[in-house]
């Protein structure tokens, strides 16, 4: 989270103006969304085994957070990638954004797999690839907010 609230620093001090352009907005949110998920997944999951459940259990918990937040995350990001201007898509690379759309959907469909029940001894790697997903994406978008500026790109 550290890493998140500095990304978000570097950029507002790097476009000079204050003011945050719309692709910066967006990556900036998907950054935050992937580091809060990640963090709140691995703690339910933690805090239920702690309380007295299954390990197993607590792995379903902590899918079921991912799963939640992964579809609200990815819907709200299409939603918000239809609003911006077209100038800024330089910055968001068609390329690049499909590779997302396809891990997170993968994250999404391992972590729904957990919640249903499916494959009860590759929880632990699934609930694992859902938590590295989102800390992956994380850094990743780090990383294009601060080396890849809508008008450099």
């Amino acid at each position: 989270m550290g890493l998140a609230g500095f990304a978000s620093v570097a950029v507002a001090l790097r476009r000079g103006s204050g003011e945050w352009a719309p692709a910066d907005a967006i990556r900036t949110r998907v950054m935050l969304h992937a580091a809060f998920l990640a963090f709140f997944g691995s703690l339910f999951a933690a805090a239920s085994h702690w309380a007295g459940l299954s390990s197993g259990s607590a792995i379903r918990v902590g899918s079921a957070v991912l799963l939640g937040g992964g579809l609200y995350g990815l819907g709200a990001s299409l939603v918000r990638l239809r609003r911006v201007d077209l100038s800024q898509h330089s910055a968001l690379s068609p390329g690049v954004g499909w590779a997302l759309r396809v891990g997170a959907l993968l994250g999404i469909a391992t972590q729904g797999i957990v919640v249903a029940g499916g494959f009860p001894g590759a929880w632990r790697a699934l609930f694992l690839y859902g938590l590295l997903w989102h800390l992956v994406l994380a850094a990743f978008v780090l990383v294009r907010i601060l080396f890849v500026r809508p008008d450099e790109a």
